[in-house]
């Protein structure tokens, strides 16, 4: 039987802590994360499944939640709020964060190990900016009309005649749906081409134990590792349907250390499917 594991990373853990009624603020609105019902999702499936130790968390995802916790609470709550609101907010937040590391505690993680992997993980984050600049809507374009021109290559046909000319329009026409249709299935990928969306030396490093650890757990048994995780650099872009429209960066993770990095609703659902 095939066992799994979910790593909850940093924004998950803090989008499952950041939550608190008005009344309990003593403020005109509740506080509430923008992610809190998707990962709290995944939060309710792993505690009903407690015994199993499916969710975990390392130091480093745990440390960190604690440290970006205040800033997502003023973000969702506004820069206004009183130093009051703040401090009654933060304490309830962190209580809850409390309950979550509580519930899943810290694997331990051999540190020279994973500074091995941190090192391929860079690599691979290097080559895959590299690799987003070489898409744009030129390179777009020639690989659409490439594709057409198999299909309905232009040198070979007249010109002139009015069905050839809607041809050519229909051409077109196709050149301009299929471009947006590419840079769109790679809009995971060139969103890496801003260095602020780029996953930086703690998301890295996160990385790096996610897979040190897919490796450890399979030296005893076959086990796969989830990511979970609210942050494109390492989950897929998904359309309003919630089904993937992006994915190169999540597919390269899975290529190179076979870990599944995830929407933490998705893993949810699929978990469902093996634990009910």
């Amino acid at each position: 039987m095939v066992r799994h594991k979910v790593l909850l990373e940093t924004t998950v853990l803090i989008a499952a802590s950041v939550y608190a009624a008005r009344q309990d603020l003593q403020y005109y609105k509740p506080l509430k994360h923008q992610f809190f019902d998707r990962s709290t999702k995944l939060i309710v499936v792993l505690q009903k499944h407690v015994g199993q130790k499916i969710g975990i968390t390392t130091e480093t995802t745990t440390k960190d939640a604690y440290e970006h916790l205040e800033k997502a609470i003023v973000d969702e709550l506004g820069k206004q709020i009183s130093q009051k609101v703040k401090s009654v907010a933060v304490d309830l937040c962190e209580n809850r964060l409390d309950d979550l590391i509580y519930v899943f505690p810290e694997e331990r993680v051999d540190l020279t190990k994973v500074s091995e992997k941190f090192g391929a993980v860079a690599v691979m984050y290097r080559e895959l900016v590299q690799r987003s600049f070489l898409v744009d809507n030129t390179t777009a374009t020639a690989a659409i009309a490439e594709k057409l021109e198999r299909l309905i290559p232009v040198r070979q046909r007249p010109r002139g005649h009015k069905i050839l000319r809607k041809i050519d329009r229909f051409r077109d026409l196709k050149i301009e749906i299929g471009t947006g249709q590419l840079l769109r299935a790679k809009s995971q990928l060139i969103r890496l081409r801003d260095p602020e969306k780029r996953p930086d030396g703690v998301d890295m490093t996160t990385l790096a134990e996610a897979g040190y650890l897919h490796e450890e757990f399979n030296i005893k048994e076959a086990t796969v590792v989830f990511l979970a995780s609210t942050d494109k650099a390492f989950s897929p872009n998904l359309d309003q349907n919630g089904d993937v429209a992006s994915n190169d960066v999540t597919a390269e993770i899975v290529k190179q250390f076979s870990v599944r990095c995830d929407w933490p609703e998705r893993i949810a659902d699929e978990l469902k499917t093996h634990y009910g």
